[in-house]
């Protein structure tokens, strides 16, 4: 087994599809490579079984997939393909709320959390 993680951008919204093992999201992660004259992108077709983030993945959104990499050569082209057994949300992709709290010492501190609902939506 080959494992990779990958840190990227969603080109498309996610697809839930389903085969003999059940239901599983499918999405493609562009990874920039290089730099200047040599930049360029790669693709990762990323399948994750965990359905309940899929309406969260959608086109633009930054993402770090962990998994298993299958690497398949077909009519000259390279084509690779995860399937994740973890994938989160990079940078700041959920919203946050400036909350107060009162600590022991009786002194105001401000934190950043996610709101409860929010905790509520995103399932991981």
């Amino acid at each position: 087994m080959k494992a990779i993680t990958i840190v990227g951008t969603i080109g498309r919204d996610c697809e839930v599809r389903e085969n003999k093992g059940g239901q599983f999201a499918t999405f493609s992660v562009a990874v920039n490579k290089g730099y200047s004259r040599d930049a360029g992108t790669d693709w990762f077709q990323v399948n994750y079984y965990n359905t309940k983030l899929a309406q969260y993945l959608t086109k633009g959104k930054k993402v770090v997939a962990s998994g298993s990499l299958d690497i398949v050569e077909k009519d000259g082209r390279t084509f690779y393909n995860i399937r994740a057994n973890q994938v989160e949300f990079a940078g700041d992709a959920k919203p946050r709320e400036q909350v107060q709290y009162n600590d022991h010492s009786s002194t105001e501190t401000q934190v950043d959390r996610v709101p409860a609902a929010m905790d509520d939506e995103i399932p991981f």
